[in-house]
């Protein structure tokens, strides 16, 4: 695209290179390059051609340039939202894209001239930081940052920049840089909140950061997730006291002798996902005579389904608490003197209104299932975790803030009731052709419906070597669940899978993104498929349920932490010891042996036919005694 012109799709002229345009004043050169910038990255995600991505770069460097020339007045008084909606786009629209040399000398510039700033009480200041938010990777941005510097007017979008979560990873250590930027960042913010806590300025910071942050792109990580939880938790409980939420338990009232203990299980939603699904394997077998169990629902949205009904009537009493603020839903629940409550959602990534009541006490004893939770919670209103060693790691306990409380055998497991769980035999035979797919008729099908989040590129390139020594294979994915996020960077995505492809020797063309797939049509896909490959470091639970039901055989491998070892553990009870790899390495040759060789997968697959739907993981009978009596030992320890 030459210099000054416009591009016929519409988007405002870039300057070529980022050079600042001749005869405008700072105001008119700033508001031109943000809307330039928007209008250009927000091309860039329906088109995602070579000569727009070069667009986007010039426009990223012309804003940076405006940023640096600009008076602080300038910068205060610009469109701030515009400016945070530009920055946010660009840099999804690049991040898969190896910088260039004239970027990474913006950027030095702007760090050179931020840090003088700082140190100058240079009022410009702002510009510098701006600019260089906008050109560096979250990685290079680290802590601490001189939020008393930062102008007020920005402050929040400051804030915002440094706790939110990347959309998409491109390099192999991004996971692990990631994780130790926001607990860097976290940990900068707690410590120096708790050192001055009259100081408005970190009750305003906390707050920020508690609205903003999510931590669902740190789960990649290899690694236990205690330390970042524990700041997380620090952030939470703080800006949650500042609201005048009362944390602790009020003193309750005695127990009356001889009444069963009484259990709460706190949900945020009926329905058939996998949450419920698990709850259901316990919950259906319960026995009322043992304990009174109360239901809290938060915010169902799912009223009047099946499933919905069928849940909720192996419940004495159910405690709808739609629509009440975070006080009155924990004065409800505290008013039922509860002796244990079992929080029954994943409560990792953010604080929203179910992480917010579970950071209270809510009953004498406070539980945690690992099942339902990637990590420990970090917070001091939880007592015990309840998992299982086939699940865990050997350092187990110093991953989690609770004390552990060991579960007799196998953790994962399903019932499905009214949902019904689709086997082989039960689907229409044009469900299983490769054409209802859109895949050829004669190619090995290696399958993973891993989460987007989950697919972080160690694990891409681990699967793409698996078709470099399996010819015939075919690398399919829906990782687009609706469950887990409605942001998805797909084309970026997408480019990075064809760049990684080639780079190890692989026809781009061998690798399928399938659009987001209903329930039934993820059975119909696993029973089409010829392999399941479960995702690593972060492993699968829910979605190892349609392979295992359709008895397509699974390579898993047993990682480091709970959330590495779920995965593997169903395979193992399902009773493919041989389909479990202890690395990368590992896993590559397993995969591709079994990619190889159709007789080995048959057998398998009549293995699983023929005993995958005994195992654990599905025996909800035999998993709900053994929970009960877990759970009656712990509610036994609050009454004596």
């Amino acid at each position: 695209m030459p210099p000054h012109s416009p591009d016929p799709t519409g988007h405002p002229p870039i300057p070529a290179g980022g050079r600042l345009l001749v005869g405008l004043d700072a105001a008119t050169q700033l508001a031109l390059a943000i809307a330039g910038a928007e209008k250009t990255a927000r091309l860039n995600s329906q088109y995602a051609t070579r000569t727009l991505q070069e667009a986007v770069r010039d426009a990223r460097l012309w804003l940076a340039e405006a940023l640096l020339a600009a008076p602080p007045q300038t910068i205060l008084s610009a469109d701030r939202a515009a400016l945070f909606a530009a920055v946010r786009l660009i840099r999804a629209a690049i991040r898969d894209l190896p910088r260039r040399h004239d970027e990474d000398a913006m950027a030095q510039t702007a760090r050179d001239l931020c840090r003088r700033g700082w140190a100058g009480n240079d009022h410009a200041v702002a510009g510098y930081f701006l600019a260089e938010m906008f050109l560096q990777p979250f990685q290079s941005f680290a802590p601490p940052v001189d939020y008393e510097a930062v102008p007020a007017d920005i402050r929040r979008g400051v804030v915002r920049h440094m706790v939110e979560r990347p959309l998409f990873f491109d390099g192999e250590d991004e996971p692990e840089a990631y994780y130790d930027h926001i607990t860097a960042v976290l940990e900068d913010i707690n410590d120096r909140a708790e050192s001055a806590p009259d100081d408005g300025l970190w009750a305003e910071v906390t707050a920020y950061a508690a609205n903003t942050l999510d931590l669902l792109q740190a789960f990649p990580a290899r690694r236990a997730m205690k330390a970042l939880a524990v700041q997380r938790a620090r952030l939470a409980e703080r800006h949650l006291r500042s609201q005048g939420c009362q944390l602790d338990l009020p003193q309750p009232a005695p127990t009356p002798t001889g009444t069963r203990p009484r259990i709460g299980l706190l949900a945020r939603a009926i329905g058939p996902r996998v949450e419920s699904f698990i709850n259901a394997a316990a919950i259906q077998h319960m026995d009322r005579t043992r304990h009174e169990v109360i239901l809290y629902v938060l915010d169902d949205v799912e009223p009047g389904r099946i499933y919905h009904q069928e849940f909720r009537q192996h419940f004495e009493q159910v405690r709808d608490l739609q629509g009440l603020s975070v006080s009155d839903a924990v004065n409800h629940i505290r008013a039922d003197q509860l002796d244990v409550l079992i929080a029954t959602n994943v409560n990792a990534a953010t604080l929203e209104r179910m992480n917010s009541v579970y950071a209270h006490r809510l009953a004498p004893m406070q539980v945690l299932l690992s099942a339902i939770s990637p990590t420990t919670t970090g917070h001091a209103s939880f007592d015990v975790v309840i998992t299982a060693k086939n699940t865990e790691p050997d350092d187990a306990q110093d991953q989690y803030s609770e004390r552990i409380e060991w579960l007799d055998g196998h953790f994962n497991c399903f019932a499905f009731g009214s949902a019904g769980l689709p086997r082989r035999d039960d689907l229409p035979p044009t469900a299983l052709t490769r054409a209802a797919f859109g895949l050829p008729q004669q190619a090995t099908i290696l399958l993973s419906g891993a989460s987007y989040y989950k697919l972080c590129p160690h694990l891409s390139r681990t699967w793409i070597s698996i078709l470099a020594q399996a010819p015939d294979a075919r690398l399919v994915l829906y990782p687009f669940n609706p469950h887990w996020s409605d942001r998805f960077a797909e084309n970026a995505l997408r480019l990075r899978l064809r760049r990684e492809a080639r780079e190890l020797g692989v026809a781009p063309e061998r690798i399928h993104l399938l659009a987001p797939l209903t329930r039934e049509q993820c059975f119909a896909a696993a029973a089409a498929a010829d392999l399941y490959l479960d995702s690593f470091p972060y492993s699968g639970a829910g979605s190892l349920v349609e392979p295992l039901a359709t008895a397509t055989p699974i390579i898993a491998m047993a990682g480091d932490t709970q959330r590495g070892c779920q995965g593997a553990a169903m395979v193992r009870a399902a009773g493919l010891d041989e389909c479990v790899a202890t690395d990368a390495a590992d896993y590559i040759t397993r995969a591709a042996s079994l990619a190889n060789d159709p007789v080995r997968r048959q057998r398998l697959r009549q293995h699983l036919a023929a005993h995958a739907l005994a195992s654990p993981v599905f025996d909800s009978e035999d998993y709900a005694r053994r929970f009960w009596n877990c759970v009656d030992h712990l509610a036994r320890k609050v009454r004596t």
